[in-house]
């Protein structure tokens, strides 16, 4: 009996809940039974949630369409898409309603309206949380929450054309600085645009190569890079490589001159007019593209043999989902190398900043800070190292530190098998402080799923 009653238990009645949470059962009887048995094929419902639940049922009125085309049920399958939508929105699944409203473009009208109600509703709510809280710190971590689900929402939707909402959220967002200025530093030192400006203004340093001693210390630096890939120069003729992130150009060049076809994305424009400069003036084809790895859509680029990604990721407000992204566009067995900064070798560097941003710029002002280290005595005690290298590591307003072992996580769940990384952080990393290169170099190759089953099977 107890046996019994578990099964119907397990089986029966969440399938009868979810029909009564989320169907109005008069007005869907006629189909009732349909959805029912509809849901009984797909065993995986029990474990989804209400917004995907609805987008179950948005996609049984559209399947019934295709053998016979009804008005009703189209109508039907545009509300439960709506639902799925707002259900999203009020979960803080912002991407995903955007995503999923592009995907089903009737949403697009319902879509702007609940956007802005939900995203009125959000800042209400912080709002009435930093007027609450006498705490300084929790007031400057609501005020960045909310400064910065804004505007990476407004970018997100200007790039998927949804120009109202952008703008409207833009206008927000100027409204709250204004009201809390005394919040805004906070919000300012770990934004996206902070570091954009900061490159549109100080283009990252250019690399001379005007002697035979330069050209042979550059061609050696990238031939170590592509090594973690177990590529060389040789390697790439023929082979489409993408430079993402490639700054100044000289990568991308090289690459080039080797008989690569080759990509270059940043999101800087001036990096970009001036990368296209030089390969102009090395007589290169390459492709130059104005593009956030983070919020911008990338398969429009196509696919590549080779993704290059060096000292860039932790200058995004979201490292794992870019590169994400870019190993989604990777051919089969194609190659991703990628540099970052180290947690416990980056140690010494995090310090200076955290002193610069105590003692001489809350606002981490890029003018300010470079000043202080041109012609400070005690930025020259303390700091030893070229003035492009030290804007570099001092002046950026945004970096993020990462082990070897979070990025090894990064490949697993991307499909990529691991071919090698940097020396400097093998052993135990948090012994790592004393290491004198703060970065880390990880190469891997994109694995199939067809791949990962015989893997599986052999194993076994």
């Amino acid at each position: 009996m107890k046996k019994l009653l578990y099964k119907i238990d397990k089986h029966i009645r969440p399938k009868k809940r979810f029909f009564d949470d989320l169907l109005d059962a008069h007005k869907f009887e006629p189909h009732k039974k349909q959805i029912l048995s509809y849901i009984k094929k797909n065993k995986s419902i029990r474990g989804l949630s209400k917004a995907d639940k609805y987008n179950y049922i948005a996609d049984f009125f559209l399947e019934q369409c295709k053998t016979n085309i009804d008005p009703q049920l189209i109508r039907y399958s545009k509300e439960f898409r709506v639902k799925a939508v707002i259900e999203r929105m009020r979960n803080k699944k912002y991407l995903d309603a955007f995503s999923l409203a592009k995907k089903y473009t009737v949403l697009e009208s319902f879509i702007i309206t609940d956007a802005l109600l939900e995203m009125d509703k959000f800042v209400e709510l912080n709002e009435t949380k930093i007027n609450k809280t006498k705490d300084v710190p929790k007031q400057r971590g609501l005020f960045k929450e909310t400064i910065l689900t804004l505007s990476f929402i407004s970018d997100y939707a200007r790039h998927n054309n949804f120009a109202s909402i952008s703008n409207s959220l833009k206008q927000k967002i100027n409204e709250l600085e204004e009201k809390y200025v005394h919040l805004k530093w906070d919000y300012m030192k770990c934004n996206d645009k902070a570091v954009r400006t900061y490159y549109n203004t100080y283009n990252y340093p250019v690399i001379n190569l005007y002697t035979n001693r330069q050209r042979k210390h550059h061609l050696k630096l990238i031939s170590d890079i592509l090594s973690y890939g177990k590529l060389s120069l040789a390697n790439l003729s023929g082979k489409r490589v993408l430079d993402a992130g490639c700054g100044s150009g000289e990568k991308s060049v090289m690459f080039s001159k080797y008989g690569a076809k080759v990509t270059g994305i940043d999101f800087s424009s001036s990096q970009i007019s001036q990368a296209r400069g030089l390969a102009n003036k090395s007589n290169q084809n390459i492709k130059f593209i104005e593009k956030d790895l983070v919020i911008d859509n990338l398969t429009d680029l196509g696919t590549f043999d080779v993704i290059v990604c060096t000292g860039v990721l932790h200058h995004t407000k979201n490292p794992k989902l870019a590169f994400q992204k870019l190993s989604n566009q990777l051919n089969k067995d194609g190659i991703i190398i990628i540099g970052l900064y180290h947690k416990y070798s980056r140690l010494r560097y995090r310090l200076i900043r955290f002193f610069i941003r105590t003692f001489i710029s809350r606002s981490y002002d890029s003018r300010k800070i470079i000043n202080w280290l041109d012609n400070s005595w005690l930025a020259r005690t303390i700091t030893h190292a070229p003035r492009n290298s030290l804007h570099d590591r001092y002046v950026v307003p945004h970096e993020s530190y990462h082990t070897l072992r979070e990025t090894k996580k990064w490949f697993r769940k991307n499909n990529i098998n691991l071919i090698s990384s940097s020396s400097n952080v093998k052993g135990i990393e948090l012994f790592k402080i004393f290491e004198k290169k703060s970065i880390f170099f990880v190469g891997g190759k994109k694995i199939w799923l067809n791949q990962i089953k015989k893997d599986k099977l052999q194993k076994h």
